[in-house]
């Protein structure tokens, strides 16, 4: 599987990851398993065995839930977070 890994789409309202690179800025990296739009409710440089606690702590209270997104941001993720940049956004509900 290959995964764009230098620009992404992020909904806000939790984070949902949707890869949509632009053709020009596309770096191509092998990655092992397939790649799941997901919504992160926690984001930050976080220790892995803290991520797994806390994903199973919520995972129970989030099945089957719905989730209403205000808006959807398009956001350039190249190098650090602090450096990333609003591209664009959309409002969802009117």
């Amino acid at each position: 599987m290959w995964e764009a890994v230098e620009s992404a789409t992020w909904c806000t309202g939790g984070q949902m990851a949707i890869w949509t690179p632009p053709p020009q800025k596309t770096a191509l990296a092998k990655r092992k398993e397939a790649f799941m739009p997901h919504v992160s409710f926690i984001y930050g440089d976080l220790a892995n065995k803290l991520r797994a606690n806390l994903a199973k702590e919520l995972q129970p209270s989030l099945d089957s839930r719905r989730l209403k997104m205000k808006k959807l941001q398009v956001w350039r993720t190249l190098g650090p977070a602090e450096t990333w940049e609003l591209v664009a956004e959309q409002s969802l509900i009117s």
